[in-house]
């Protein structure tokens, strides 16, 4: 949780503070991180990124499209970090809420890697919609490898 913390001081020059919290369900911990400042809500608005209720509308932003390979990759190892997880098997699932943004993922996947991959539709507990994106141990690898 330090190295997040760090990394988020190091580009924004602000701290914050990292915490675990368990889940409703008391199986899984969440690692939530937190900062108040209306100077880095305001740089994130700038950047593109939805504010309030995000699940429809959250895409990959048109800064990060416009970058040049390498800051691409960083940013796929930043949302695997974040928002994905590297399983035991070695493979690493993307599991969101957001559809289209899974889909600009999966987009991302494919210019960088010339992989295609499908999305899965999961219903959570008979009324939330969530989706999956799976890179098989070797696609992975290669991820992780490219992006270092």
């Amino acid at each position: 949780m330090g190295d997040f913390q760090n990394l988020f001081s190091d580009i924004f020059g602000i701290k914050g503070n990292c915490y675990p919290e368990i889940r409703e369900n008391k199986k899984k911990v969440l690692y939530c991180f937190r900062s108040y400042s209306k100077e880095i809500f305001n740089k994130i608005s700038y950047m593109d990124f939805p504010i309030g209720f995000k699940k429809h509308k959250l895409r990959i932003p048109p800064l990060i499209w416009n970058f040049r390979r390498k800051e691409k990759l960083l940013f796929l190892k930043g949302l695997t970090i974040t928002d994905g997880s590297i399983r035991s098997q070695g493979n690493i699932l993307f599991h969101l809420s957001s559809k289209k943004f899974l889909e600009d993922v999966s987009d991302l996947i494919y210019e960088l890697f010339g992989l295609r991959k499908p999305i899965k539709e999961y219903l959570q507990r008979e009324k939330f919609y969530s989706y999956q994106l799976l890179l098989n141990k070797k696609q992975a690898q290669e991820v992780l490898k490219q992006s270092l």
